[in-house]
């Protein structure tokens, strides 16, 4: 399975949930800068979300990845805080 298969199944498994770079990196055992490009080009198509939140896995508040669905079956799960 190709690392980009796999990003896409790891992140429609833990739907809603989210993961950061570094974690998603840790999660498939790929270089930081592939997790990095991969999650920039899925954040392009409908299916996923890339924007400020809190990642499922390690806490933080940094950007993350998560799917959303296809269009017809969009899961929704808060990903931004706001802050005044």
């Amino acid at each position: 399975m190709t690392v980009r298969r796999q990003t896409i199944e790891t992140l429609k498994a833990i739907s809603p949930r989210c993961l950061c770079d570094v974690c998603l990196t840790e999660v498939l055992r790929c270089e930081r800068s592939h997790a990095n490009r991969l999650s920039r080009e899925l954040a392009g198509t409908s299916q996923f979300h890339r924007g400020f939140g809190q990642c499922s896995r390690c806490s933080q508040e940094k950007l993350t990845t998560r799917y959303v669905g296809d269009g017809n079956t969009m899961k929704t799960a808060p990903m931004l805080r706001l802050v005044k």
